[in-house]
């Protein structure tokens, strides 16, 4: 049986780039298919599936890491990327060459194919044969949205704005927990300080905190926080949509659980209501109400603290098929809140304070490196 003959998708709206790549492409045994110029190269490569996807690197220089990062995770293949000017196309390319991008290919501006010299002409065949013949791994999720934060500048680029939407969407739909909520008291602004910096401003799920302090310190923290961290730092507001890569502490002497929209988006709700307990804001009230909105997806962290609220709130997320994890003993200035945890079987993991945010991080999309221990 004849060999299947291999193909090169050419996404640009340069027409005489087009040229150019068709006559490279029959001399190297390919088929040059045209992309059309109002899609994603990205969606063009599901559609086509080529053996090579080109990508102009020159005409929206924006729009070429989310185009490389959706063909490496969707439908991973050799991307090879063209220039005519590579100095002013460095930075582009080298990004599109670590996100996976199996080349770049150097094309003389304004010179026709059949200009080249035979040396000329076979160099670049067996560039673009050698693309063809590259493997390709699968971009992890966890790389995905680890690359997503990188690319929030390019929001001139209509086409990287629709790539970025599609982007998040994957890693939406791949990550295990809708929300993750924090329980810590004594000692909490010192691992607070430690902790929060460790949390990428990619990390795909909203952080809610309870810690129990005297009233009047919070905003202080909070502030602090928010200058020196990647996620944002906020305090929450009644009735906010929830949204990854940011942190919401419950206010001084309120309540903080969550509810859905219609439209399924998970906002906060604050209130004085229950009365009568220990602690305003509890992490008990704050658990019950992300088991009941999220169930299974949700994570419950406690770490230091004198006490044991947030435990009967961790088992309902357990019981809702959530997951807890607890600080150890060793990191923490007191070790009460988490033991409390721990002895009541509540938690999965048990992680040193400098450990959670990668933990939790592997916990959204992957197993934990390290098993539950007291």
């Amino acid at each position: 049986m004849a060999e299947k003959q291999k193909n090169i998708l050419v996404a640009t709206s340069d027409e005489s780039l087009r040229k150019f790549i068709g006559a490279l492409a029959k001399d190297a045994g390919f088929a040059a298919l045209r992309a059309a110029p109002d899609e994603s190269p990205a969606d063009e490569a599901l559609r086509f599936q080529p053996s090579v996807v080109l990508l102009d690197a020159d005409e929206d220089p924006e729009a070429l890491a989310p185009a490389v990062c959706r063909i490496m995770f969707e439908s991973p293949r050799p991307a090879l990327l063209v220039t005519r000017d590579p100095e002013k196309s460095r930075g582009p390319v080298s990004n599109a060459l670590a996100l996976g991008a199996a080349g770049a290919l150097n094309v003389p501006e304004g010179k026709p194919y059949s200009s080249l010299t035979d040396i000329q002409k076979d160099r670049m065949a067996r560039l673009l044969t050698n693309a063809a013949s590259a493997r390709v791994a699968r971009m992890p999720v966890r790389e995905l949205a680890a690359r997503i934060s990188s690319m929030r500048d390019a929001l001139d680029s209509e086409t990287a704005r629709r790539d970025l939407e599609v982007l998040q969407s994957h890693v939406n739909g791949a990550r295990r927990f809708d929300i993750v909520g924090v329980a810590i008291s004594t000692g909490g602004p010192n691992a607070l300080g430690r902790f929060v910096p460790l949390l990428p401003a990619s990390f795909p799920a909203p952080i809610l905190v309870v810690q129990h302090i005297i009233p009047g310190f919070l905003d202080g923290i909070v502030k602090r926080l928010n200058d020196s961290c990647e996620v944002a730092v906020r305090m929450a507001e009644n009735g906010q949509q929830l949204e990854p890569g940011a942190v919401y502490f419950a206010p001084d002497k309120k309540h903080l659980t969550v509810a859905r929209t219609p439209q399924k988006k998970i906002i906060s709700k604050l209130s004085d209501k229950p009365e009568g307990l220990l602690f305003c804001p509890s992490a008990d009230v704050m658990f019950k109400s992300m088991a009941v909105v999220a169930g299974s997806r949700c994570l419950g962290v406690i770490m230091t603290g004198m006490g044991h609220d947030g435990v009967e709130g961790l088992a309902a997320i357990k019981k809702a098929g959530g997951v807890a994890v607890a600080q150890d003993q060793a990191s923490s200035a007191i070790y009460g809140m988490a033991r409390a945890a721990v002895d009541a079987a509540v938690v999965d993991h048990v992680f040193p304070l400098d450990n959670i945010a990668g933990e939790m991080y592997g916990l959204l999309f992957d197993a934990p490196s390290a098993p539950a221990s007291s």
